[in-house]
């Protein structure tokens, strides 16, 4: 059975917006868009203070990941980054950009990441430690996602 993400799903529009990801961590960084089915599309992987520009769409949401751990990023200060269609006063082709950083972890949620990345499902059914430990490394799901791969015309 999926791990509901409980993530906004794209809707359609036709309203595009330039978007340029900046990646001002000093992690790798994976870039997702999130497609209409609520799956994730990985659309680009981005190392330590590179950029990405696209074209997107407005109600088009995004996240970031920790390629090395799966956990979160945050886009301009927030979890998940949804475009809107720009003011009509504003240049349709100047673009939104949007900075990925750290948000802020307790020292809990950080151990638990590590360790989870670094164990596989068996390993995790098998672990002798404390109950709630236990049921925090089981709900860090492993991110399942494709690769976005372009239409050839």
């Amino acid at each position: 059975m999926p791990v509901s993400l409980g993530l906004p799903k794209s809707q359609n529009s036709q309203c595009q917006v330039p978007v340029t990801f900046v990646n001002t961590t000093q992690r790798t960084v994976d870039v997702y868009w999130v497609d209409f089915a609520g799956e994730l599309v990985r659309y680009s992987n981005l190392s330590p203070g590179k950029k990405h520009h696209i074209y997107t769409y407005a109600t088009h949401p995004w996240v970031a990941r920790d390629c090395a751990t799966g956990q979160r990023m945050f886009l301009s200060g927030q979890p998940v980054f949804v475009p809107v269609e720009p003011p009509a006063d504003q240049d349709p082709d100047l673009p939104i950009e949007i900075l990925i950083h750290i948000p802020l972890f307790r020292l809990e949620e950080i151990c638990i990441g590590y360790f989870r990345a670094s164990m596989s499902e068996a390993d995790l059914a098998k672990m002798d430690v404390n109950a709630y430990i236990k049921q925090r490394l089981c709900n860090i799901p492993k991110l399942k996602a494709t690769d976005y791969q372009p239409r050839r015309h």
